[in-house]
């Protein structure tokens, strides 16, 4: 039996005409416009179809049910999120920044993808976040996203080396990219308290500063 048809969250098949691409673009359409009206008590196979004006029997053509429709709409987030670091990774992400506030810049672009994801269904999140994790998908050089991060980072505290304890850049990019994502997952998939999100941030920046020893004193609140 192939992953299509024993998956619930994968399409039945895929669009190969542009006919089928439209369906699916107004399919995915109707379910964002229904999500963000009538929240996801509201998302049903039926109301999908009629939003999308296509039949039902169009959308069972292609999703085997309503989970694989929102499967689909988390799916193209994580591509936006995996061509937007695809277009940062071409610049100097970090160029010109201090070390507080490059990892801000880390941090802010998982906490905006998670957002996003949360945003959109927070259970569906919850229940099917590890489907959606970028880190083992592969960047247009070949390596996966996490070895791409995490050479980033590698590179980053390189050369802020002199004002950090840490001496081994390696082991600190590990450690720092896990504390990041710890804190996401509590934030946006164990309903956290609901702080702001710049408080957030910065208390895992200030964490992640202390993870590597950084001298120069935490990240400031923005005046």
């Amino acid at each position: 039996m192939s992953q299509a048809k024993s998956d619930p969250l994968s399409l039945r098949r895929p669009a190969t005409q542009r006919r089928a691409e439209v369906l699916l673009q107004s399919v995915r359409q109707a379910a964002r416009q229904i999500l963000e009206k009538d929240g996801p008590n509201g998302l049903t196979t039926n109301h999908v179809a009629e939003r999308a004006g296509v039949s039902v029997g169009s959308v069972y053509h292609y999703y085997p049910n309503k989970d694989a429709i929102i499967a689909d709409l988390f799916e193209e987030l994580v591509n936006q999120l995996a061509e937007e670091i695809a277009l940062k990774g071409q610049e100097d992400i970090y160029g010109g920044q201090s070390l507080p506030e490059a990892f801000e810049t880390f941090v802010s672009l998982m906490f905006k993808h998670r957002s996003r994801l949360a945003g959109l269904h927070r259970e569906f999140l919850e229940r099917w976040g590890y489907r959606f994790e970028i880190t083992s998908r592969q960047a247009p050089d070949g390596r996966t996203f996490a070895q791409v991060t995490h050479d980033s980072l590698v590179e980053l505290l390189s050369e802020h080396r002199e004002r950090i304890a840490v001496t081994d850049a390696d082991a600190a990019a590990h450690g720092v990219s896990l504390l990041a994502e710890g804190f996401g997952r509590a934030c946006w998939e164990e309903r956290l308290p609901g702080l702001p999100i710049d408080e957030i941030t910065r208390s895992v920046v200030n964490a992640m500063l202390a993870f590597v020893g950084y001298s120069g004193g935490p990240a400031q609140a923005p005046s």
